[in-house]
């Protein structure tokens, strides 16, 4: 009878054991992986902008972290490879590298990340200018992202929209 009572007391000690491996570990996968929740945004949508040679432009974004810690984002931009769908004035679309410079601002100081709280809001500028191999007269789109360091999901993205307009015509 003591043989059953052991084997009894066996088995269930080592299904306690699978089930608290299973809650704790899952709980420990669980503090790790972020909510990646986040949203990257033009400020009323104004994705569309013209550049000259002489004049760069401000693109208003806003970075909201949904999850609630924390979050450090990393921001970069992709101006190849991405489908432009304007047509404005009969300017051609490419998609190519058209030669603008982008930089991040916060509070006039260039920056490649910022810190969002949790559950917060922050704002920064993407300020596009021309280049030395600036093409005139056509539209260019450009990807704007930002990626979580603690998200192990892509980053979230917005795309903006350039034209590289003749300073002489405006």
């Amino acid at each position: 009878m003591s043989n059953v009572y052991n084997r009894i007391a066996m088995s269930a000690k080592k299904h306690l054991l699978f089930i608290l491996f299973v809650f704790f570990g899952l709980g420990s996968i669980s503090s790790f992986s972020q909510n990646c929740n986040s949203e990257l945004s033009v400020y009323r949508d104004r994705v569309k902008r013209s550049v000259t040679v002489d004049d760069s432009t401000n693109y208003r974004l806003e970075l909201t972290n949904n999850s609630g810690t924390s979050e450090n984002y990393l921001l970069n931009f992709n101006s190849k490879e991405v489908n432009c769908e304007s047509n404005v004035n009969g300017a051609s679309t490419t998609s190519q590298d058209l030669g603008f410079n982008i930089q991040f601002l916060q509070n006039n100081n260039r920056v490649n990340g910022i810190t969002v709280p949790a559950y917060g809001t922050v704002t920064v500028y993407a300020t596009v200018s021309a280049s030395a191999v600036f093409r005139v007269n056509t539209w260019t789109c450009i990807e704007l992202t930002a990626k979580a360091e603690r998200c192990n999901s892509g980053p979230v993205v917005t795309v903006i929209e350039v034209f590289a307009s003749n300073s002489i015509e405006n």
